[in-house]
């Protein structure tokens, strides 16, 4: 399955969009064009050729009767013999302004029969066009507004890119362990396929009884190596946590800079630059409708791997682990909650689509967590939890 997808140059979209409204214009001003010719067309049929013929017959009319008159007088008059006087003249013109009136009148047949047809073909051509009409007025502005969100979420995707996390081999799961506080015989029982486990302390004091349970927080496992190799790769994440606003984060860099600077030498930009968006995060599968979940930055184990876990957080406490706990100490969570839930992995391209505020977030180094609630971002540790920070 492809990793990440292949952006040369999204002046492209810009330059494709320009060509559609140019398109739109060229294409509105042809219809404009055409219904105007066609308008014209028919009243100048309808109205001034059919008012100029319909005269021409009057006149010629008036025409061919004073030739007739003229023909008449000419048979009537006798010259001093007594004999008629020749109408050759008159005939001649009597037969031409007949030829004429038939004219008009054929020339004024014709354009009333052709304003007629001229009519059809115009509705013919309005509802042939409609759907091109439709398409230029609705669909172009449409695919224009979709290329503007496509460049978007380009734009937004490419700002992610970066060069791959390196491939730690098979020394990264130790790594892991320590970085989330692991040691000794846990690590030791490992070896026989039971998940690493994140520290107690990465809680600061006070929190103990949030109520975590599962894969959790604190003394909830995170995946192993194995577990996150063999996630699920799943192309959407839906959570129920609310938004993380701009001024948490904010507040968090405020309260979390220098720490950060002291252990990686910079401050994480709030851009999310040298994120790697196709890298990926392992999600255990009962966080997407947890109300709160744990986001927890482990070594990552391979070249497409974040380290990034996240974990539901329990609203409320779980059921006390008599083995574990006295009728003082706050309930603890059980320990095979992650090793009996199923993993999913989920690309940090896809992610981050409408969570812009993670961004700097998961520019956090390794070893730091955070709880996301109702209300956003609730706590930030570090330092295997000696280390804290809320918001106020």
């Amino acid at each position: 399955m492809a990793e990440g997808v292949r952006v040369d140059r999204l002046e492209v979209l810009k330059e494709f969009k320009a060509v559609l409204w140019k398109f739109q214009e060229m294409a509105i001003g042809a219809l404009g064009d055409a219904e105007s010719e066609m308008r014209r067309m028919v009243l100048w049929l309808e109205t001034e050729q059919d008012s100029y013929w319909t005269l021409q017959i009057r006149k010629r009319q008036e025409a061919v009767q004073a030739a007739k008159d003229a023909v008449r007088s000419k048979k009537l008059f006798r010259d001093s013999s007594g004999r008629a006087a020749s109408s050759v003249e008159e005939e001649k013109a009597l037969q031409l302004a007949m030829r004429r009136l038939a004219e008009a009148q054929h020339k004024l047949e014709n354009v009333r029969k052709w304003a007629r047809a001229l009519q059809k073909e115009v509705e013919l051509y309005k509802g042939s066009v409609v759907r091109l009409a439709t398409s230029v007025h609705s669909d172009l502005p449409a695919a224009a507004a979709y290329l503007d969100t496509l460049a978007a979420q380009l734009d937004a995707y490419v700002a992610l890119q970066a060069a791959p996390v390196a491939d730690l081999g098979g020394a990264a799961e130790a790594d892991c362990r320590a970085a989330t506080g692991v040691g000794g015989a846990a690590a030791a029982d490992d070896g026989a396929g039971k998940p690493a486990e994140i520290s107690e302390n990465l809680l600061p004091p006070g929190s103990a009884g949030v109520g975590l349970t599962g894969a959790a927080a604190a003394g909830a496992a995170v995946p192993t190596g194995d577990q996150r190799a063999a996630a699920i790769p799943v192309a959407k994440l839906a959570l129920a946590v609310a938004q993380i606003t701009a001024e948490q984060i904010a507040g968090m860099m405020a309260g979390v800079g220098a720490a950060v600077g002291e252990i990686t030498g910079e401050t994480p930009p709030d851009d999310g630059s040298g994120l790697v968006a196709a890298a990926r995060i392992t999600v255990l599968a009962t966080a997407s409708d947890a109300t709160r979940v744990v986001l927890h930055h482990a070594q990552p184990i391979g070249e497409h791997d974040s380290g990034w876990c996240i974990m539901p957080v329990a609203e409320a406490a779980s059921p006390r682990d008599a083995s574990a706990t006295n009728g003082d100490d706050p309930p603890r969570p059980p320990r095979d909650g992650a090793a009996a839930g199923e993993w999913y992995s989920v690309r940090l391209g896809d992610l981050l689509i409408g969570r812009t505020q993670w961004r700097t977030l998961l520019r956090l180094p390794v070893g730091f967590s955070a709880i996301i609630g109702p209300k956003g971002l609730e706590l930030v540790t570090w330092g295997n939890g000696r280390e804290n920070w809320r918001p106020t």
